[in-house]
């Protein structure tokens, strides 16, 4: 027999498979053969809230990808142009022997990574980070009501009047 762990769980294997349950959404549910089936796990798995919201952040993100990425090739990178002569630094190649390196590509890339990360920072971090800000602060002026020690004291008063 193996001992309780922490807290009164039984360790792994320790456990009658008749007495078995699954929590599933905070619902505690028998399964009388000591197991769920995989469709049962897979609808519980497919279910959970979480997943939905990993879901519609994974499509939001493609959509806000695909604007901030048409955001530094159409406008930034034509910016770019003005100054270097080209929108992109992809024909700068450095050739040692035979063997071409490309580091014009990588120069482009590296452009678009910093423009991307600093639409991601200012439109999305920063208005957060405010959001977030403005909701603490709210939150710290919201008054206080009566301490514990207050409620206590005027419950004993109510009682003792009556």
């Amino acid at each position: 027999m193996v001992p309780p762990d922490v807290g009164g769980h039984h360790r792994a294997g320790s456990l009658k498979p008749d007495t078995v349950s699954a929590k599933v959404s905070g619902n505690e549910r028998p399964t009388g053969r000591g197991h769920t089936t995989m469709l049962e796990d897979f609808k519980d798995f497919l279910l959970r809230g979480n997943l939905i919201e990993l879901a519609v952040a994974f499509v939001m993100a493609g959509a806000f990808g695909a604007v901030v990425t048409s955001f530094t090739e159409n406008i930034i990178m034509q910016i770019v142009a003005l100054i270097f002569g080209q929108p992109s630094f992809d024909s700068l190649v450095l050739t040692i022997g035979d063997t071409p390196i490309l580091y014009g590509a990588f120069l482009t890339v590296l452009i678009n990574f910093v423009f991307i990360a600093a639409a991601v920072f200012f439109f999305v971090v920063k208005p957060y980070n405010a959001y977030k800000a403005r909701a603490e602060a709210s939150a710290d002026e919201a008054p206080a009501g009566p301490s514990e020690i207050d409620l206590l004291v005027e419950i004993r008063d109510a009682l003792q009047r009556g």
